[in-house]
């Protein structure tokens, strides 16, 4: 029991919140290759959070997932126009991912 308890406080400590796997995974997660793989992130993230949560998370997070959409769309257009792009998705992508992940990485409570 007395181990147990010092690995859940340790775990504590070092993620500062009592995540859910979906959560803990979108923020280990350290880069992404689509809006698609972000939006599967997401939606595993929020899994864990009550409806009036998701509400307010989503409020934060649709400029930058709208962002993030509308980067690979150009991508995807500019390759397909003049088969290249100066831009790869993979650098466009993990802009806009850090700052959702921030955002959600932070909502969860402190050190329950």
């Amino acid at each position: 029991m007395k181990s147990f308890i010092k690995q859940r406080l340790r775990e504590q400590m070092i993620d500062g919140q009592d995540m859910n796997s979906g959560t803990q995974t979108l923020c280990n997660k350290m880069t992404v290759n689509s809006y698609e793989e972000v939006l599967y992130h997401v939606e595993e993230a929020l899994k864990g959070f009550t409806p009036q949560k998701r509400y307010e998370i989503m409020q934060k997070i649709h400029v930058p997932l709208e962002n993030l959409r509308n980067e690979q769309a150009k991508i995807t257009d500019e390759v397909r126009t003049t088969h290249m792009s100066g831009d790869s998705m993979p650098d466009e992508a993990n802009t806009y991912w850090h700052q959702i992940q921030s955002t959600i990485c932070e909502q969860g409570p402190d050190f329950e």
